[in-house]
């Protein structure tokens, strides 16, 4: 799929790929090659999530982040490296780590 539909239809692909990660029993290096792809999209920041409490609008970037493509894609790893039944110090999986190395902010 050319990367113009792709970036039209990402919210949509981000929150399929986060459902089907809870339920996925194979196949899974082709879920992983759809996150590295959304993650590689040039997206913008979200307007954020607003609500109304008590007649005052107030922002709410947790629920931006989570709600971002970005957002669902991590809880999709997540869930991915879970279903592996991690033990207490253990590293990242060498599949789960490429697409980790976003967060790396040090060369």
């Amino acid at each position: 799929m050319p990367d113009s539909i792709f970036e039209k239809i990402v919210s949509s692909v981000a929150c399929w790929i986060e459902n089907v990660s809870r339920k996925i029993d194979c196949h899974e290096q082709i879920l992983l090659s759809l996150c590295q792809r959304v993650l590689e999209l040039p997206l913008e920041k979200g307007s954020g999530s607003h609500f109304i409490s008590n007649g005052v609008k107030t922002f709410s970037p947790v629920t931006s982040a989570i709600n971002h493509p970005v957002g669902h894609i991590t809880q999709a790893l997540i869930n991915l490296w879970f279903k592996h039944n991690p033990s207490d110090n253990e590293l990242l999986p060498d599949t789960l780590k490429p697409s980790f190395q976003i967060c790396v902010t040090q060369k």
